[in-house]
């Protein structure tokens, strides 16, 4: 959409190596499956928050690229999480991610829902939503091959 080459704009080479931020905001230590693994996915940094004021407060410095939301939180608070993380200032663009047992985001979040994955999930399932996103780690680093 630029009138210019990415390989000549600043913003472009200030974020074409950074990874993609993912805020995780859950009760649950066990909602990603291979936690173990998380050092392999050098494109993506992890911040976890066990409750929306912790997210909010992390926020501040972390800037999340995309923001997970168990909704094992209860019906009422998702949705609340969500217009909140979705009409804040500090995300320009806010990628939010439901995460339950079943599909049945309409009943939580409308128009501030990304996307939607299956609890538990692993980190390729994250990588398999997100690839090819504007702004992901993978959009921004093949624009510049």
């Amino acid at each position: 959409m630029c009138d210019s080459d990415c390989s000549e704009c600043e913003y472009f080479k200030l974020v074409s190596g950074q990874a993609t931020n993912i805020l995780v905001i859950s009760s649950s230590k066990r909602l990603i499956t291979d936690m173990e693994n998380i050092e392999r996915h050098a494109e993506y940094q992890f911040r976890f928050a066990d409750n929306e004021y912790d997210a909010a407060v992390m926020i501040q410095e972390f800037r999340p690229d995309y923001i997970i939301v168990d909704c094992a939180l209860g019906k009422k608070r998702t949705s609340m999480v969500c217009k909140s993380l979705y009409n804040d200032t500090r995300l320009p663009v806010a990628r939010i991610i439901l995460s339950s047992k079943n599909l049945s985001i309409d009943d939580y979040c409308d128009r501030e829902v990304f996307g939607w994955i299956k609890r538990p999930f692993s980190i390729d399932q994250i990588k398999d939503l997100v690839t090819g996103v504007p702004g992901s780690a993978y959009e921004r680093n093949s624009t510049s091959a």
